[in-house]
């Protein structure tokens, strides 16, 4: 498949053809779901042989003059040429998720690997690579933390949730640092009857000095995914 490089250049070209025909592009970015579990559990040749096998399934989804390349590791990125709207961009995140659907054979051991899919659609004369690039990775960023196994396309509110999320984990850093607003409190939890206390969950709480008492839901998730866990 185009790597990195070659991949930019095919996207710059297509844009490029996109605004002399008034037409669009989808750009599609994709990643295996857990295939970090798939190198764990039954080595790095079945890895590279489930890289190989979603490699050509997503070649055999799209149409030639579409464009399939490997990013990196367990990343994808698809250029969809020449479509109308959207929703040619949802039925062909579609089409993906169903030849996903079926299990990969890897050396005798049968893996059930789905993809996570972020898209973004071109808009005539502003789009560019690295707005497309970046639209489209909030949008695969959003596929995954609903879940994984689905597609997202971009939408405005994404940047709005991005932008918080990046305040949440600068403040969450320099709170971890200062060691004074985030606290530990104890759940009580009770013998089945009711009678009496047997013992205690430790729960963090985070007393943000401009947003006050922000919800474990809100932090939690960043902290396992930018490894603070161990520091709080």
């Amino acid at each position: 498949l185009p790597n990195r490089a070659l991949f930019e250049d095919r996207l710059d070209r297509a844009l490029a053809q996109a605004r002399r025909d008034g037409t669009k592009l989808a750009l599609l970015c994709l990643d295996l779901d857990r295939f970090k579990n798939v190198n764990d559990t039954l080595g790095h040749p079945s890895g590279d042989e489930l890289v190989r096998l979603a490699a050509a399934r997503l070649v055999a989804a799209v149409r030639d003059i579409d464009t399939v390349a490997r990013l990196g590791g367990d990343e994808f990125a698809i250029v969809q040429v020449g479509i109308w709207d959207e929703q040619d961009a949802e039925r062909l995140a579609t089409r993906i998720a169903t030849e996903f659907a079926m299990p990969f054979e890897l050396f005798g051991d049968q893996a059930f690997v789905t993809v996570s899919i972020g898209i973004s659609i071109s808009q005539g004369n502003a789009s560019t690579r690295e707005d497309m690039l970046r639209k489209a990775d909030i949008a695969l960023y959003e596929a995954k933390s609903q879940g994984r196994a689905r597609y997202r396309l971009f939408a405005g509110d994404m940047d709005d949730v991005v932008r918080q999320r990046r305040a949440i984990e600068r403040d969450l850093r320099a709170a971890l640092a200062q060691g004074g607003d985030i606290k530990a409190v104890y759940q009580p939890l009770f013998a089945n009857d009711g009678s009496r206390i047997v013992g205690a969950e430790a729960l963090a709480r985070w007393d943000h000095p401009v947003h006050g008492a922000l919800s474990p839901q809100l932090f939690s998730a960043i902290e396992l995914e930018r490894g603070l866990i161990e520091q709080l």
